[in-house]
């Protein structure tokens, strides 16, 4: 729903913005699995991910918690549905909580642009 919710969102803007979907699960998320996932939502969208040390750098500095549980022979991944945004300099510039308004952060977006 939150990808769904982004090409929402992505659509009502005045300039352009880059979506970037980072999965924390490289185990299970290749690069082409990825790039199939985002795409299909907008070919516009790019996806990533990385090693666990590279994706746990990136995701304290913009605090985004993850975690990834085998104990019970089950293999679940826990991690926010927050949307991050980073500037256009790279930096961690805030956070976006779910439930996700479509309309309103559309228009606080335009706004910030």
């Amino acid at each position: 729903m939150t990808m769904g919710n982004i090409r929402l969102i992505f659509d009502q803007l005045n300039k352009p913005v880059e979506v970037l979907f980072v999965s924390v699960d490289p185990e299970r998320d290749s690069i082409p699995k990825i790039k199939e996932y985002v795409r299909s939502y907008d070919q516009a969208f790019r996806g990533a991910t990385g090693t666990v040390e590279e994706l746990t750098k990136f995701t304290t500095a913009i605090e985004a918690p993850w975690y990834i549980d085998k104990s019970d022979g089950n293999y679940t991944v826990d991690h926010s549905s927050d949307l991050i945004l980073i500037n256009p300099a790279g930096a961690y510039a805030g956070f976006i909580q779910q439930p996700l308004n479509v309309d309103l952060i559309a228009a606080e977006l335009n706004q910030i642009l």
